[in-house]
């Protein structure tokens, strides 16, 4: 099929139209990803740390950017997202332009199978539906590894300018996320391989020259953007601290990776890795590549998420790449039921959806949330635990919704979250109840008590307006704030250790309004609450949502 589009890029602009139509079908004023609106909300409220803090200071260069923007929801969050998006798609572009010079294919030919990486890895189709530094980063210190295999020609390699000018790319690419530094190393390795075959005395010279010019190029940037290596040093330690204390339970693994190990994915990247170490025996590019691009991985940990996997996905599209030409190419010419296998190999999750029934969890049974049925919850704090299967049921729709670490995923049925509009659906679900939350708040003036700085909380007071010049740093046991806007006053208390989320006499004791309105992060922590509550004098009025209900002082 590809072959009858000879000198026409017509795969590149199937695959940019194709994530388009997944922005443009889920284009919304919510808010995907648990982690945006501390981001949103520390740039609306005047990016005063004692206010609201960064959601990190690994994303520093991006704050930097984001800080030029006026404290308007819209604008902030539209620009986040719209970053992103392109960002997405100039990683899409760069990665076929790399599997082209790997491979030594002519490109038009390669974003054959690049478009295919986007229907057999849906979570990259994912990420650019949220802000993700990680993604705006990546394409700017990708573009940096570009610039110099491109200008490594049979006669000559990288001129020193071009040296600059990828060290300066890489350097401001790893400040807007900090982790992406260890994306250096295959960079250095290819380079050095590369110019190592045309000069083996000078091999490792430019590529040295580069690491160290990359090295000064993120100092500066670091700086520029109010930080400096120490605080650099901090965060990447407390990033491998992250992954080793992450939820590691079987189910939070599924979320994880449902939307990346795809069948398609596993069997491409065992038969890409088998045929590339076969028939690139001779040229240890593609491998060195490869490795240098795991290995960091080997000491911050291999958690399947692609956020987290981000830098080695370029090495892994190549060989997925190169396992899909060996399909087409090698393996179809030998039977004409290879290529209808595959594409029902590859279409299956996005098509079939597995429906999971319990009645232990506010989710399912497919891509959809319970709103009343907390009563039911199982209060376990252990989610491996909580969910009790009754039924599992494949079906032609979006799977169960599984929560993941960008959000939720469905367990396969892919093509009905992304284009018929579940996804949006889900999301404003929770979103209204948020709004539902503040509403009822400053209607019947009632305190709102939460476990943590709820996202959904802080979204739906930025998007409606509300300002604070309240401190987040506790007030005794508590954290108190004020939010308000042109019309209402909103009060947000919340303890502050989570550990005496259920202290019931302390509630009784700070909380000073007859009523409140209790909003969990959890719906485990909600059902435990509503269990015990009423055997410690607070009774339940009504609920409000799927992880809110309204709660009543009986006795102090």
């Amino acid at each position: 099929m590809y072959t009858t589009m000879r000198n026409k890029k017509t795969f590149l602009w199937i695959g940019v139209l194709f994530l388009l139509v997944i922005l443009i079908l889920n284009w919304s004023w919510n808010i995907f990803d648990d982690d945006d609106p501390y981001t949103l909300a520390y740039h609306f409220f005047g990016r005063n740390r004692t206010v609201q803090t960064p959601y990190s200071a690994y994303d520093s260069m991006c704050d930097y950017l984001l800080s030029f923007l006026p404290r308007n929801y819209k604008v902030l969050l539209g620009t986040m997202i719209t970053a992103t998006f392109l960002c997405g798609v100039g990683i899409f572009v760069l990665i076929g332009k790399m599997a082209s010079n790997f491979l030594g294919e002519r490109v038009y030919r390669i974003y054959f199978f690049t478009f295919l990486i986007l229907i057999a890895v849906p979570a990259f189709d994912y990420l650019l539906l949220s802000f993700k530094s990680s993604i705006i980063g990546f394409f700017f210190v990708l573009l940096s590894h570009y610039i110099l295999i491109k200008n490594n020609d049979k006669e000559n390699s990288a001129s020193i300018g071009m040296l600059f000018l990828s060290a300066i790319v890489f350097g401001f690419g790893v400040c807007c996320r900090w982790n992406l530094i260890i994306y250096g190393l295959p960079i250095f390795a290819d380079t050095a391989y590369l110019y190592y075959q045309k000069s083996k005395s000078r091999g490792l010279f430019k590529p040295l020259i580069w690491g160290g010019l990359a090295i000064i190029s993120f100092v500066l940037f670091i700086n520029i953007s109010g930080y400096n290596v120490n605080k650099f040093l901090e965060v990447v330690l407390w990033g491998k601290e992250y992954i080793e204390h992450n939820d590691f339970q079987l189910m939070s693994i599924l979320g994880a990776g449902i939307d990346m190990l795809t069948p398609a994915f596993i069997i491409l990247i065992i038969i890409g890795m088998a045929i590339t170490i076969a028939r690139y025996k001779d040229n240890w590019r593609i491998i060195i590549y490869f490795l240098c691009s795991l290995l960091p991985m080997m000491y911050l940990g291999l958690y399947p998420n692609l956020k987290f996997l981000i830098t080695l996905f370029p090495a892994l599209c190549i060989i997925l790449i190169v396992g899909c030409q060996y399909i087409y190419n090698d393996l179809a010419a030998r039977t004409k039921l290879v290529k209808p296998l595959f594409w029902v190999l590859l279409l299956l999750p996005w098509f079939i959806g597995f429906q999971v029934f319990s009645n232990t969890t506010l989710w399912g049974p497919g891509f959809d949330i319970k709103t009343n049925a907390l009563g039911m919850v199982n209060a376990d704090k252990k989610l491996d635990n909580r969910l009790k299967i009754s039924n599992i049921k494949p079906r032609l729709g979006a799977g169960f919704a599984i929560t993941a670490p960008e959000g939720a995923r469905p367990l396969w049925g892919n093509f009905y979250v992304l284009f018929c509009g579940k996804l949006d659906k889900l999301d404003k679900k929770l979103f209204d109840e948020a709004d539902t939350v503040v509403a009822t708040s400053a209607k019947e003036h009632m305190y709102i008590y939460t476990d943590r700085p709820n996202p959904m909380l802080l979204a739906s007071l930025c998007r409606l307006n509300y300002q604070t010049t309240d401190s987040m740093q506790p007030a005794g046991d508590f954290i108190v704030r004020n939010f308000t806007n042109a019309k209402d006053t909103v009060v947000w208390e919340l303890f502050k250790h989570k550990r005496d989320i259920s202290n019931f006499s302390m509630i009784k004791k700070l909380i000073p309004t007859h009523r409140f309105v209790g909003f969990f992060t959890y719906s485990s922590l909600m059902a435990k609450f509503i269990k015990d509550a009423p055997d410690k004098g607070i009774n339940i009025v009504r609920q409000t949502g799927p992880f809110s209900c309204i709660f009543e002082i009986a006795s102090r």
